[in-house]
């Protein structure tokens, strides 16, 4: 009963909206919003122009999951041009919107990739929570980031602007790179949050000057793609996808600037702009594809790989670390049984970021001849782009050179080692010990 009577108060309150959106002549554009009843669930019923968003079966963002991943191997690296743009920054009253000036004469390209065409680059959204646990569209494993930004092209070999490309086929690319909480931030993210305090209310824009869009990308050329829905209204099934497979970071020092930013005007703020991400979507069967091999055990005559026996991971020793990092998924391709952490443990990471291990594991760690058991971190794929960082200081081991210093115990390989304290070296000759032997 309860929800029936919901439905109806729902029903007449959009009744109520439609009639007086009619009556007002006020654009639809700034009726909907994310959350109730004109939020995503709606969308597609307050404007018969915009039902691909109730019934699109191509619909983002979406939830990956790393086990169903498709790996393509004739995916591509990703390529956007590097040079400095100019701009403005914009917020609408439902976003953070960075667009390319219109006079632009160099403008920027991006192709390869999953990318038949070649698309110039448009704009950037800019997507976050009010709260850390939640403000990226896309989840990984059903896990969420504390924000998300979306770069935006439109094919140019097709179609003479972005407007034009929004509702045709194969018109638009999306890159998304998903934002992890750290002590430093991305030097070109903090070009376009400087700019916050300018443009706190709705409608407010400021100019943007020498925007590397390249730049805002990690170091990776991983990625997962498929094809997909703008994520706002009218929710057009043009979009390919590309997620790239590291995070980005942003402070929380910039979070409070972008929570602090308001729908409305300065006479009539409104609500915060936050909470701006529309929820995951269903995949309907389609295909989510990576350039990521996950598997590594291609050699004739050698085991299933589901035997955890002869395959091969890319590890990185890095005796300048105090602790020892596997990924989710390597730990389960191993079938390591790990618990959970006996005490709260925060590892500080790539960039500063700050990283909440999953559990602990026990192994045993081989360098120089010398094998030593040690503690390894589960971490979530997303925290590191290679499956084994090996960085656990041990002073056992022949052929180390050890460096203590007043807040850290540095190790490196005696062979490699030639002048301090600027060496940061890798070694080649590293194997991790479980039940049985898996060469890295």
């Amino acid at each position: 009963m309860n929800k029936l009577l919901g439905a109806a108060i729902a029903s007449a309150l959009l009744q109520i909206l439609l009639c007086y959106t009619a009556v007002s002549g006020v654009s639809w554009e700034e009726w909907w919003t994310y959350d109730g009843i004109s939020g995503p669930a709606f969308w597609g019923l307050i404007n018969p122009e915009w039902s691909l968003c109730n019934k699109g079966r191509r619909q983002s963002p979406v939830n990956l999951e790393p086990e169903k991943l498709l790996f393509d191997p004739n995916l591509r690296f990703l390529h956007i041009d590097k040079h400095r743009i100019n701009g403005l920054i914009s917020n609408t009253g439902h976003s953070v919107i960075f667009t390319v000036e219109n006079e632009t004469r160099h403008h920027i390209n991006i192709t390869g990739g999953p990318l038949s065409y070649k698309y110039q680059f448009h704009e950037i959204h800019i997507h976050y929570g009010l709260h850390d646990q939640f403000g990226s569209e896309h989840a990984i494993n059903g896990y969420s980031f504390p924000a998300e930004i979306q770069i935006f092209g439109f094919n140019s070999q097709l179609y003479s602007n972005f407007s034009e490309a929004l509702h045709k086929a194969q018109g638009i690319v999306s890159i998304s790179l998903l934002l992890q909480l750290g002590d430093l931030s991305n030097p070109e993210l903090r070009i376009l949050t400087e700019e916050l305090e300018n443009i706190k209310y709705g409608g407010a824009e400021m100019p943007v000057n020498r925007l590397s869009v390249r730049g805002l990308l990690p170091e990776t050329d991983y990625y997962m793609t498929y094809d997909g829905s703008t994520t706002a209204p009218a929710c057009y099934e043009t979009v390919t996808w590309i997620i790239i497979n590291k995070p980005i970071y942003i402070t929380k020092q910039q979070l409070h600037g972008l929570r602090r930013l308001m729908q409305g005007d300065a006479r009539h703020p409104k609500a915060p702009l936050g909470n701006n991400f529309r929820p995951p979507q269903p995949l309907h069967h389609r295909a989510v594809r990576t350039n990521i091999d996950f598997d590594l055990s291609k050699y004739p005559g050698k085991t299933c790989p589901s035997m955890h026996r002869d395959m091969h991971y890319k590890a990185f020793i890095d005796f300048g670390s105090t602790c020892n990092t596997i990924t989710e998924t390597v730990c389960k391709e191993l079938n390591l049984e790990f618990y959970t952490c006996t005490r709260n443990i925060v590892i500080r990471g790539f960039g500063g970021s700050k990283i909440t291990p999953i559990g602990e594991v026990v192994v045993n760690v081989n360098v120089d001849e010398a094998i030593c058991e040690t503690k390894a971190y589960i971490v979530p794929d997303i925290a590191q782009g290679i499956g084994v960082i090996i960085g656990q200081p041990f002073t056992e081991y022949p052929n180390v050179y050890v460096i203590k210093t007043p807040t850290s115990l540095n190790m490196y390989n005696a062979n490699i080692l030639t002048e301090l304290p600027n060496i940061h070296e890798t070694a080649d000759r590293i194997r991790l010990v479980t039940d049985e032997t898996v060469v890295l």
